[in-house]
């Protein structure tokens, strides 16, 4: 599943830094035009570095099971909360 997985997110990569090289170079091209263009590219290099570092590392590391919200919510370190032992007559506001 990993393998199915980090291909297909190689492709969508792929894809995506594509288009950000074919903006890079009329970014370079155009400008003259704007002052903001250099600063965004520079912003969008860094948030879709993160992106694909971010991603090759939730698949890599990640919990890959069916319902891996539920498995972390009822997992063994947690116990269950008995109400009827919780005495709220003695709950106070500041």
């Amino acid at each position: 599943m990993k393998l199915i997985l980090l291909g297909l997110f190689t492709l969508v990569m792929v894809g995506v830094w594509i288009f950000f090289v074919i903006l890079s170079i009329h970014a370079r091209k155009f400008a003259n035009f704007s002052r903001f263009i250099n600063k965004g590219l520079s912003f969008l290099f860094i948030f879709l570095l993160f992106l694909s570092i971010s991603g090759y590392v939730l698949i890599l590391f990640g919990d890959l099971s069916e319902n891996p919200i539920g498995n972390f919510l009822n997992g063994s370190s947690t116990k269950p909360i008995n109400l009827k032992e919780i005495d709220f007559s003695k709950n106070t506001t500041y």
